[in-house]
């Protein structure tokens, strides 16, 4: 299983959901995310010390060091944590991540 996963993270095919929870303003980052094509929920909830604010975002495998430098410049104090997608439908992805699938749907529809 060790050799399976070293490679899938090598290759990056498939999509990870960051997770996120902090509890400063997240204007700028949402619209850092936004102007590069991601889609994210937004969410406030509790959390021990008070109100917190949760971001979700679903991204291609390969994008993440992108999406966590964003995250890093804007939240660097953000609790992350990042999970593997088995499925997705929907919701809006930068164009540089729609799959050839995605785009085969777009030409048909025309």
């Amino acid at each position: 299983n060790y050799i399976g996963l070293f490679i899938e993270n090598k290759i990056s095919l498939g999509f990870i959901s960051l997770h996120l929870i902090f509890n400063e303003d997240a204007t700028e980052l949402k619209k850092a995310l936004k102007s590069q094509g991601y889609g994210l929920t937004m969410m406030t909830a509790e959390g021990n010390k008070g109100d917190v604010k949760l971001l979700e975002i679903i991204v291609k495998r390969k994008n993440k060091q992108e999406v966590m430098e964003i995250i890093k410049k804007f939240n660097p104090n953000s609790f992350i944590s990042i999970q593997q997608v088995k499925s997705a439908s929907g919701g809006d992805f930068p164009e540089n991540q729609k799959t050839k699938w995605n785009l085969l749907k777009r030409v048909k529809k025309k």
